[in-house]
């Protein structure tokens, strides 16, 4: 097939890649502003060619990617439509769906378009930010509109497989809801929180003091803000009503303080607690179950190695791993993604036969 990625970003370049490293039989063209990204992208292999515009060599695509913000979605979606061949699958990777969904739907005449967000990133951006597992194990969503038919939602969910992310099918509405409560309302949170601690922080004397609990909450503040403007303006009523949910539940919180509702205060902590130790499993519902292991690493130098080599010589999958570094609460913990409750429950036992302690 042949691929055309309009906006060769963090979502577009990193989509390049890994059609290209885990598919066969495709060419791939890009659209992007900068003229440096696509001359890496052609350097390494990933593209055939690109432009900084629409060209006529794309004219005949298979499948278009729009990996653009919100705004400019929609200006590319509507200036391809009447230059794609009529087959051609035009689809999205915008965080939000409903306006998207709509707006192709108002397009006139006959297009293919099936709305998609990829649920991955990085507050990285830009081509140099690109990786072609940014897709592995994490959830890639396709919303129909009026515009979709079946077979060409069935060729992404086909591809979104092949790049090692979890297809999932829901309506524009139900992604733009869920999205707003996991996605973007912690984002606008971690916005707020770090401006917040920069208008108390004066003589800059408390930010220094910034440990690994607030680096991990406002982590995401660090990510493209004109992204996130459209973002926020997308979705604006899902967010809204996550916004008030949230400052209700914060003012009944602080009414909680207010009163010296010691017990109350303790219940809501550990609510909380318990329903964060469930995360994995609920978070994977829409598919396969995620089976988490987290031990108690000491630093030391070649400490991660020796553990992958543990998994890897009784033939244990990693699919995914990372270091939590709040060691306020946790002294430093790392987490391992295992595909199944065999394999945890023997990683398990594998790691505190050789010394590690195993959380949970």
């Amino acid at each position: 097939m042949k691929i055309t990625i309009i906006g060769l970003g963090l979502i577009g370049g990193s989509l390049a890649k890994a059609i290209k490293s885990r598919t066969t039989g495709h060419s791939i063209y890009a659209v992007n502003r900068s003229q440096a990204g696509l001359e890496t992208a052609i350097a390494e292999g990933t593209i055939e060619s690109g432009s900084d515009k629409f060209t006529s060599e794309m004219e005949d695509s298979d499948i278009v990617f729009v990996c653009t913000p919100a705004l400019a979605a929609k200006n590319w979606i509507s200036e391809i439509a009447s230059k794609v061949k009529p087959e051609c699958i035009i689809t999205d990777a915008c965080s939000t769906k409903t306006e998207i969904c709509e707006f192709a739907d108002s397009i006139n005449g006959k297009i293919r378009f099936v709305c998609g967000h990829p649920m991955s990133g990085s507050e990285k951006s830009g081509y140099s930010a690109a990786n072609e597992n940014l897709f592995e194990n994490t959830y890639y969503i396709l919303a129909k509109s009026e515009k979709s038919d079946d077979a060409a939602v069935e060729v992404l969910l086909k591809l979104a497989q092949e790049i090692g992310a979890i297809p999932v099918v829901m309506t524009p509405d139900e992604h733009d809801r869920a999205v707003a409560a996991v996605s973007h309302l912690p984002h606008v949170l971690s916005a707020v929180l770090m401006n917040t601690a920069e208008e108390i922080d004066k003589d800059g004397n408390i930010l220094k003091f910034a440990a690994g609990g607030f680096r991990d909450v406002t982590r995401i503040a660090a990510s493209e803000p004109v992204m996130w403007r459209d973002i926020t303006f997308s979705n604006k009523e899902s967010i809204i009503n996550m916004l008030e949910l949230f400052i209700d539940n914060l003012e009944d919180f602080k009414e909680k303080i207010n009163s010296d509702k010691v017990d109350e205060v303790e219940q809501y902590y550990a609510s909380a607690r318990e329903l964060r130790t469930k995360l994995p499993q609920k978070a994977a519902a829409l598919a396969h179950r995620n089976y988490e292991c987290i031990l108690d690493v000491p630093d030391r130098v070649g400490v991660i190695a020796q553990i992958a080599v543990l998994l890897g010589d009784a033939g244990i999958n990693m699919k995914n791993i990372y270091v939590s570094n709040s060691r306020e609460f946790y002294g430093g913990v790392l987490v391992i993604s295992l595909g199944s409750m065999a394999d945890l429950e023997k990683a398990k036992k594998l790691f505190r036969e050789n010394g590690f302690e195993v959380k949970g």
